[in-house]
């Protein structure tokens, strides 16, 4: 599936949306997943899995975005909304950790799939890589 950029109040609920984060290691995405519950303008909330909040939260698409155009992932399983948002609701109890249960983990997790998350895959082999060429230079 192609990501795409819609209005918010036209996303379904149990739906993976992702929105691009400047950090201090550069770009990276933050994941969430869209919930039943809707503002007076129909915009949907967001339950997401942050370090800033802890572990998984419900708040505003607002505050998930930062005012930023959010991607929608879609549904990845053949699993319900009902069911994905009953994964996420369950699952907000658990703290968040970066490198064990971050943002993708939880979405994904909450969609039914193994938790795993790229971002994370891809950082941990790009310091390895780093680590390993450095170690390479100093040897000669």
């Amino acid at each position: 599936m192609q990501n795409r950029t819609i209005p918010p109040q036209l996303v379904h609920p149990g739906s993976m949306i992702k929105v691009q984060i400047r950090g201090l290691l550069g770009l990276y995405w933050h994941f969430g997943i869209v919930s039943d519950n809707r503002d007076y303008r129909g915009v949907p909330f967001v339950i997401s899995n942050s370090w800033a909040n802890g572990g998984a939260w419900e708040e505003s698409w607002q505050a998930f975005s930062g005012g930023r155009a959010c991607e929608i992932v879609g549904f990845l399983s053949s699993l319900s909304p009902h069911e994905v948002l009953a994964n996420a609701r369950r699952l907000s109890s658990r703290p968040y950790n970066l490198l064990f249960w971050d943002c993708e983990r939880f979405a994904r997790a909450c969609q039914g799939l193994p938790p795993r998350s790229s971002q994370m895959e891809m950082t941990l082999l790009a310091a390895f890589a780093g680590a390993l060429f450095l170690r390479t230079l100093a040897s000669e």
